[in-house]
């Protein structure tokens, strides 16, 4: 065909390029750079600033070394910074109002209790692992408010549900006969709580029919079995009772004996056989009504089915929530500024960030903006 090259021909400069062919100066063109617009330079550099704002606390954290030792006091008076290693030494913790915070299923988490004596103005977080115990009173850690920090709220969802505290029954006593509608009481630990009319109460109540026999091996009667033949004998169980409980050095019955004071007919027998090396304990169940069901005159109140008086009641369960008061601080022990040694070079990174989509705002503004 005329006018195409012979294969392996050049192609003379200026010459036409036939259509089957790719021209290599049009390959060689570039392209127009990429521009980066002022919107999206602008966004990237307030999506930096608002992290390293954020991650500013943690950075200095993570620079810090040895702990400073703070009071409760300040801890509760806001004068201890969230960003330092700090350490209190003599907090008792209310183990009995403590909340377990997990992140999953199968993490032992944190538990969360207050110290005693603040109102509830300062928890410490601990493991939720049971061989981490702190029984020392001492804990080294980092100080968070629960308004925003990270367990506040896990915490503000679990006190909001009602949650038992104890008062003593001399307490309980002054605030029933002083309203069938609730009132206001103070717990073991003399902190303020109010109780409505539909506000759960709970007692542990002795069941006078029942009793728990426990005995001791001896030279005589070495096991299980003997001591259940003997007591079999002695009109205490039935013939073949097996024991509830038995180790090394004894064995334990329980008895339903639906007589009106097990524990001294039990005892009765039990010596009527001379039976010596054996112990008979009440038992007790729990009890439970809400605060106008709870009947109640100068001299006794009645729970359910069981009539007391005043003085076998030593401490009361009232189910009522605790809410979070407003500037409450947790201690999360054990958190240590290794715990955040990435927090650095992320920081630097997002500052790197951040200066150059500046200067490519920059260069947008005087680009599409400012007059040439």
């Amino acid at each position: 065909m005329a006018g195409k090259r012979p294969p392996g021909a050049k192609r003379e400069v200026g010459a036409p390029v036939p259509k089957d062919e790719i021209d290599p100066e049009l390959v060689s063109l570039r392209g127009p750079r990429a521009k980066v617009g002022a919107i999206t330079a602008l966004a990237i550099v307030v999506v930096c600033c608002v992290y390293l704002v954020r991650l500013f606390g943690d950075l200095v954290f993570a620079r810090g070394s040895e702990p400073q030792p703070v009071k409760v006091s300040d801890v509760i008076a806001g004068n201890v910074s969230g960003n330092d290693l700090v350490e209190v030494r003599g907090a008792q913790l209310e183990r009995s109002a403590a909340v377990r915070v997990r992140t999953g299923a199968g993490d032992p988490g944190l538990r969360v209790a207050p110290v005693a004596g603040t109102h509830d103005m300062m928890w410490i977080a601990v493991s939720g692992d049971p061989d981490a115990p702190y029984l020392d009173g001492r804990y080294v850690g980092r100080v968070h408010e629960t308004s925003s920090g990270p367990l506040g709220a896990a915490m503000r969802e679990y006190l909001d549900t009602p949650q038992p505290r104890f008062v003593t029954g001399a307490e309980l006593q002054r605030a029933r006969l002083a309203s069938a509608d609730g009132g206001g009481m103070k717990t073991v630990d003399n902190e303020p709580i109010t109780a409505r009319a539909d506000t759960p109460i709970e007692l542990g109540v002795v069941d006078p029919g029942a009793a728990k026999v426990v005995v001791a091996f001896t030279d005589k009667l070495k096991e299980p079995k003997a001591w259940g033949d003997a007591l079999a004998a002695a009109g205490v169980i039935a013939s073949g009772t097996a024991p509830s409980e038995s180790d090394k050095v004894g064995a334990t019955w329980i008895l339903h004996t639906g007589t009106a004071d097990a524990v001294a007919a039990t005892e009765a027998k039990l010596d009527k056989a001379s039976l010596w090396a054996t112990r008979v304990e009440a038992i007790s169940v729990q009890r439970k009504a809400s605060w106008k069901e709870l009947g109640a005159t100068p001299t006794g109140l009645t729970i359910g089915d069981a009539n007391l008086s005043w003085s076998a009641v030593d401490v009361a369960a009232v189910w009522v929530p605790r809410p979070l008061p407003d500037g409450a601080r947790v201690l999360v022990a054990d958190e240590r500024p290794g715990d955040y040694k990435l927090v650095q070079p992320l920081y630097v990174a997002l500052a790197l960030i951040g200066l150059l989509f500046a200067w490519a705002l920059w260069r947008a503004v005087k680009r599409d903006w400012l007059p040439a």
